[in-house]
């Protein structure tokens, strides 16, 4: 009686290779979820610093028409340099609260603490822009509103 090991072994190696395949296969949608999720931060992370740019631009562009505003001494009515700075202000509270209702609950308090000193700096700034032209002159640190000019060498 001859032995045909042959059945076994091949079904020892078709056992083998499914296995593998099997593997392989798990590891792939594995993987492919992994890297979804981390391309969802990503994706995340970048939004969040383009709002927190454009946010930091307002905030800058706040400045400056603060810095405008001492320095006109034209006709123009306080109320429209008002007005861009209330705007300014709105935009960035409204992208700030936008950021921390799509941030984790856990981190949803570092956006409250911006809005808050966001608010904080504007609510500073804006009394401002009530100042007639002479308190305007008088109330404004000299430094900003005429700087200092001093004759070429």
């Amino acid at each position: 009686m001859k032995k045909q090991t042959w059945p076994v072994f091949l079904f020892g190696m078709g056992s083998l290779l499914f296995l593998i395949l099997a593997a392989g296969v798990a590891a792939l949608r594995q993987s492919a979820k992994v890297f979804n999720e981390v391309y969802e931060l990503q994706e995340s992370y970048e939004h969040t610093g383009q709002v927190l740019t454009v946010v930091q631009e307002r905030l800058l562009e706040a400045s400056f028409l603060v810095r405008d505003f001492l320095l006109d001494n034209g006709p123009r009515p306080a109320q429209d340099y008002a007005k861009r700075f209330a705007a300014l202000h709105a935009e960035s509270d409204h992208d700030v609260s936008q950021l921390g209702s799509r941030a984790a609950p856990d981190q949803r308090y570092k956006f409250t603490q911006l809005k808050d000193a966001i608010d904080s700096y504007l609510d500073y700034l804006e009394p401002i822009f009530t100042w007639s032209l002479v308190e305007r002159r008088t109330r404004a640190p000299s430094s900003t509103a005429r700087p200092p000019v001093s004759p070429r060498s």
